[in-house]
């Protein structure tokens, strides 16, 4: 039995986006190439869509930018399921300099922190708790760890 395939409309629906969405990151992701019909149709394989997932986790949740959300794409073929913990490597091949890591990937407020409402101001607190943190403990892993 052949693989499922999916309209433009029926994989937006499962993957609770807009088909705007998917027809632009189409032109976004290379990776990214459904089948066609005779009549110029999208079909989405089972692979397709795993794909999508993996580009909305990065964009939606972890709040990459396209070009970040890229970058690891292209550096990464294995599957992947939303509830997939980060690899070590993720980031690794995107060049960060020194003191400044994930620079230019992350997706910066449009806003200044005093215009959110009290609750986002302080998700952002603690957020930016949780990337010094980390920070620190990447800088403790590339030194060889705490008992070095």
């Amino acid at each position: 039995m052949p693989d499922p395939s999916y309209k433009i409309g029926e994989a937006a629906k499962l993957l609770q986006l807009q088909s705007f969405t998917l027809r632009f990151w189409e032109t976004e992701f290379p990776q990214l190439r459904p089948a066609r019909t005779e009549k110029g149709q999208r079909l989405y394989s089972e692979a397709d869509l795993e794909l999508l997932r993996r580009i909305r986790h990065l964009l939606h949740e972890r709040g990459l930018t396209i070009e970040g959300a890229r970058k690891i794409l292209q550096g990464r073929s294995e599957s992947f399921s939303p509830g997939q913990p980060v690899q070590d490597d993720e980031f690794a091949d995107l060049g960060e300099a020194p003191g400044k890591p994930l620079q230019g990937i992350l997706v910066q407020p449009s806003r200044p922190a005093a215009s959110f409402p009290a609750g986002q101001t302080e998700a952002r607190s603690v957020l930016s708790r949780t990337l010094e943190e980390l920070k620190d403990i990447r800088a403790l892993l590339r030194r060889g760890g705490p008992f070095a």
